[in-house]
C-alpha cells in the first residue's frame, strides 16, 4: 500500500493563496483553510496560523487586515514552477505513450514470426507422415497383383494432384498475410508523417508570427516610479525608503494634509516632499485613503531649485494657498487641510494598539486583544497626528483591509462603519498602557 504523503502547512497555504482567484484582494484564513481542508484533507487550526504569521515574517506573504497576499515575484516564481511540472508531466507521458507504441509492434511482429514456423513445421511433419503411409501401402499392392499397383498408381497420382492444390492454397495464404503486414506498417509510416509535417508546420507558423506584446497595465493618474528610489508600502512611513528630506533652516520641505468628511465617511491624505540623495534631489508625493498604502509619484533627480518649485506647486494646488501661508488658512470646499508635525519626535519604546472584547465573538474570552502589528501602525500615526492638531483631529476614519472604522481619540472608542459595532481601544508602550 502506497502511503500518500501530505506537504507541510507552509507548502498547503502558498498553494491555496495561489490557486484562490481573488488573489488582488488576497485570501483570507477561513478561505485558505477551506481550500487546505478539500484538497490535501488537513483541517488544524494553530499549525496553519503558525505558517501563515512565519510566510508574513518571511516576507513571502503581506497582510492586509484580514487578508493575505502573494508578493508579485513570488506569486510569478510559483506559478512559473507549476507550469514547468506540467510540462515535464506532458513530456514523460507522450515519451511513455511512445515507448508503449513501439512495444507493441515488436510483440505483434513476434507473434506473426512464431505462427508462421508452427505451421510450417505442422505442414512438414504432415507430409513425412503421408509419404511413408503411401511406401507402406504400395509394397504390399506390388506383391498382390499388377491390378491393384494400377489402382495404387491411380491414388497416387490423385493425392499428388490434391498436394498441389494445398500448397498453392498455404501460399496464397502466406501472400495475403505479407500484403495485410504491409499494409499496417504504411499505415502506420504515413499516420507519423502526417503528425511531423503536422508539428513542423506549427512550429514554422509560430516562429513566423510576429509575437504579441504583453498588455501593458496603465498606471494610474500621478503614478510613476522613480528611477533610482524604492517605494515603501506602510500609510505612515515615508515615501521612499531611501534619500533624506531637505530642510532650509527650520524649514522642513515636507506637507501632511488632509481631507476629512465625517458625514461620508471620507478621510484622504495627501504628502508632499522634497528628498535628497547623493547630491540629487527628488519631489516625492503619496495620496490616498488613511490607513492604506495609497499612490506615490517620484520625479527623476533634478536640481533643488526646480524640485522646491515643484514642492510649492502641488502645495497650492491642493490647498489653494502658497506653502508660505500652511498654519494661517481656512481651506475651502474640495481642498486639502495642513497637518502640523514634530520632527524631531522620537518614540521610545514598541507601541501596540488593542481593542476590548466582551460578546464572545470569535470564541474570545472577555479580555483585550491586539491589533494587526499594520493596522497598529497606522493607528498610531493617526494618534501621532492627533497630539499634534488636537483641535480637529479628534475623529478619524481610518481604512483597515476592506473594513472602515470610524476612531475617535477623546472617548478612545472605536466604530465599524459597516456593522456599527463598537468597542473600547487602548495604546500600549512595551505592553504597559500609556496615552503618550
Amino acid at each position: 500500500m502506497s502511503v500518500k504523503t501530505v506537504p507541510t502547512y507552509r507548502v498547503m497555504a502558498l498553494e491555496a493563496v495561489l490557486n484562490i482567484k481573488d488573489y488582488r484582494r488576497g485570501a483570507s484564513r477561513q478561505a485558505i483553510a477551506k481550500y487546505i481542508n478539500s484538497n490535501f484533507a488537513a483541517s488544524n487550526s494553530p499549525p496553519l496560523r503558525a505558517a501563515l504569521t512565519k510566510l508574513c515574517e518571511a516576507g513571502v506573504l503581506s497582510r492586509d487586515g484580514h487578508r493575505y497576499k502573494l508578493d508579485k515575484t513570488e506569486r510569478a516564481s510559483l506559478r512559473k514552477a507549476k507550469d514547468t511540472k506540467k510540462g515535464s508531466k506532458k513530456k514523460t507521458t507522450k515519451k511513455k505513450k511512445a515507448v508503449k507504441k513501439v512495444k507493441k509492434a515488436k510483440k505483434a511482429k513476434k507473434t506473426t514470426k512464431k505462427k508462421a514456423s508452427k505451421k510450417k513445421t505442422s505442414k512438414k511433419k504432415t507430409t513425412k507422415k503421408t509419404a511413408k503411409k503411401t511406401a507402406k501401402k504400395t509394397t504390399k499392392k506390388k506383391t498382390t497383383t499388377k491390378k491393384t499397383t494400377k489402382k495404387t498408381t491411380k491414388k497416387t497420382t490423385k493425392k499428388t494432384t490434391t498436394k498441389k492444390t494445398t500448397k498453392k492454397k498455404t501460399d496464397k495464404k502466406k501472400s495475403t498475410k505479407k500484403a495485410t503486414t504491409k499494409k499496417a506498417t504504411t499505415k502506420k509510416a504515413t499516420t507519423k508523417k502526417k503528425t511531423t509535417k503536422k508539428a513542423t508546420t506549427k512550429k514554422r507558423a509560430a516562429e513566423t508570427k510576429p509575437k504579441r506584446a504583453a498588455k501593458k497595465a496603465k498606471p494610474a493618474a500621478d503614478d510613476s516610479e522613480a528611477p533610482s528610489l524604492s517605494r515603501a508600502t506602510s500609510s505612515f512611513a515615508p515615501i521612499v525608503t531611501e534619500g533624506t528630506l531637505y530642510r532650509d533652516g527650520e524649514t522642513v520641505y515636507e506637507a501632511n494634509l488632509a481631507q476629512i468628511n465625517l458625514e461620508t465617511n471620507t478621510d484622504k491624505f495627501y504628502k508632499i516632499q522634497v528628498l535628497e540623495k547623493g547630491g540629487e534631489y527628488y519631489c516625492a508625493t503619496r495620496w490616498g485613503k488613511t490607513g492604506t498604502g495609497g499612490q506615490t509619484q517620484t520625479s527623476e533627480p533634478v536640481p533643488l531649485e526646480t524640485a522646491i518649485a515643484e514642492f510649492e506647486q502641488k502645495f497650492k494646488q491642493k490647498t489653494g494657498v502658497p506653502f508660505s501661508q500652511r498654519e494661517e488658512y481656512t481651506p475651502k470646499d474640495g481642498k486639502y487641510r495642513f497637518k502640523k508635525k514634530d520632527h524631531d519626535f522620537v518614540q521610545q519604546g514598541k507601541v501596540m494598539w488593542q481593542y476590548y472584547v466582551d460578546d464572545h465573538v470569535d470564541g474570545k474570552r472577555t479580555d483585550w486583544y491586539d491589533y494587526y502589528e499594520e493596522a497598529s501602525e497606522n493607528v498610531e500615526g493617526v494618534f501621532q497626528e492627533w497630539t499634534n492638531n488636537r483641535a480637529w483631529l479628534d475623529i478619524r476614519c481610518v481604512q483597515s483591509g476592506h473594513w472602515s472604522y470610524r476612531v475617535d481619540f477623546n472617548k478612545m472608542q472605536q466604530a465599524n462603519n459597516s456593522t456599527h459595532k463598537q468597542r473600547n481601544i487602548r495604546r500600549t508602550v512595551n505592553g504597559k498602557p500609556s496615552e503618550k
